[in-house]
């Protein structure tokens, strides 16, 4: 007996889709670090010891040099062996004593042992302050709208000097593999370390984290780390791993995804509302639907569509949606703008992609009008100055806006787990965050060129719009007072 449920075998078991893409500054500081790198010859402690202790007492026996370096018989006699064959000890019976050849090795000054081809070293290396392993540094990247990662251990992270000593010392193959350009089989070795590292400025480095679902592990959704765990020595990073992934779990969908699904079929027919006593569609099965060569259709009356997965910066979603608006005409009046309300919760927009998708949009599907960001916040003066910094131009006007215009919308208007791009008389894009097993928001939707699915969805946008006071534009690029912003997006809206 069929259910009507689809299943969830709609794609090979071993396919891993796309869900997120996550951007975190992971918290960093430079170090000043100084010592000698051991480029080749004797690395053994005890070959150094046997020779300087021969230089000292002038022969010894097998069994005596044996004693003092604390090996068996077997060991010393291989030991001396390899010396004696480089020409540096001379054997009589059973004793042994330093050959001219190792007499020589030895600095009559300072009474270094140059059978060492040591070479100095002072470098700036910059290390997270989780794990004090070595990141790269991504130059003056400004992402103002990410956070910063938690440190979970700050005295550790205080305890600077000592730890950053400590982070070189553990790190120091990847580090040598990277500035000598070596496969790992290197025989260049740390040799010292000059006091300890001097801790220098700090600053953040984003790292982007894949955001996956994977059908052989359920419903849950999971951080890609591949990236961090082969990267250097085994477990270099394994704190940094944990502290993104408490991260990510914090992430959680706003929990109103039944009313936004009941929301939106007023003008989608319920497409996202699911069948029976389930409030949504399952976003695991919908996902494994978008994900086919060529995605399941959507009912006819939002048609032309297309079926999306996964958040606006995930991988895939620009080309989906850029392919499916190809040579569809704009909309007849010129510089109508993309109006966006996003999804309210912590994950949205993180990432440093936000930067391209938001390009995308104004370069190519609304090149003079822009974006007009209508996030849930309330009109106060630190809310907005909050918005200004992270999508405008800064709280000093300095730097080109990621968004045209913003206005705040409400929070108890619309819900929040709702989130809408659309451009007037053109196109629209709806998406419904659900929680996944572990709460982590999976948005899943729809582009749509239906002009009676745009109309209605601008409709009810405009309902919001003409509720708003000025107090509700945070800034606005192309406008010279908040007036004239209401008023040419309630306009923009009723076309």
């Amino acid at each position: 007996m069929t259910t009507g449920r689809p299943l969830l075998t709609l794609v090979p078991e071993d396919v891993v889709i796309p869900v997120d893409r996550l951007t975190f500054l992971v918290p960093a500081r430079r170090f000043q670090v100084e010592g000698t790198l051991l480029k080749n010859g004797y690395v053994s402690l005890a070959t150094e010891y046997a020779m300087r202790l021969l230089r000292d007492a002038g022969e010894l026996t097998h069994g005596e040099l044996g004693a003092f370096l604390g090996f068996s018989d077997g060991e010393t006699r291989t030991l001396v062996q390899e010396l004696m064959l480089d020409g540096y000890l001379d054997a009589f019976d059973d004793r042994i004593r330093l050959a001219s050849k190792g007499e020589s090795a030895f600095d009559p000054v300072t009474g270094e042992l140059s059978l060492l081809d040591i070479e100095t070293f002072s470098e700036r290396v910059t290390l997270d302050l989780v794990s004090f392993a070595p990141l790269d540094e991504a130059g003056s990247v400004r992402l103002p709208w990410i956070a910063d990662l938690e440190i979970p251990n700050k005295e550790k992270a205080a305890a600077a000097s000592k730890e950053g000593t400590q982070g070189f010392r553990s790190n120091f193959g990847e580090w040598r593999d990277r500035r000598f350009k070596s496969n790992g089989n290197s025989p260049i070795r740390l040799h010292t370390i000059s006091g300890d590292a001097v801790p220098l400025g700090r600053s953040t480095v984003p790292l982007s984290v894949p955001i996956m679902y994977t059908p052989s592990q359920g419903d849950g959704i999971d951080p890609d780390f591949t990236f961090l765990r082969e990267r250097g020595r085994r477990d270099a990073r394994r704190d940094l791993i944990e502290a993104l992934n408490g991260a990510v779990k914090r992430m959680v969908a706003p929990g109103d995804h039944a009313n936004g699904a009941s929301f939106a079929a007023s003008w989608d027919g319920g497409v996202l509302v699911g069948p029976g006593r389930t409030p949504t569609v399952n976003p695991l099965s919908w996902l494994q639907f978008a994900a086919r060569p060529e995605p399941m259709p959507l009912p006819v009356e939002i048609a032309p569509s297309v079926r999306l997965g996964g958040s606006v910066t995930s991988p895939g979603f620009l080309s989906r949606l850029s392919a499916f608006l190809d040579g569809v005409p704009g909309p007849e009046t010129e510089g109508v703008p993309v109006i966006w309300l996003p999804a309210t919760h912590a994950a949205w927009g993180a990432s440093a992609d936000l930067v391209e998708v938001s390009r995308t949009i104004k370069e190519s599907l609304s090149p003079k009008a822009g974006i007009v960001l209508m996030p849930r916040s309330d009109d106060e003066e630190r809310s907005k100055r909050d918005l200004q910094r992270a999508y405008g131009g800064g709280r000093d006007g300095r730097y080109a806006p990621l968004f045209d215009t913003c206005v705040v919308v409400p929070a108890n208007l619309f819900p929040l787990s709702l989130e809408l791009i659309v451009q007037p008389g053109s196109w629209a894009v709806a998406l419904l965050h659900i929680p996944s097993r572990d709460g982590f928001p999976i948005p899943v939707g729809y582009a749509t060129r239906n002009v009676e699915v745009v109309g209605a969805i601008c409709r009810a946008i405009s309902g919001i719009v003409v509720t708003l006071k000025e107090a509700a534009v945070a800034w606005a690029s192309h406008h010279g007072d908040a007036a004239s912003v209401l008023a040419d997006l309630e306009h923009t809206l009723e076309k």
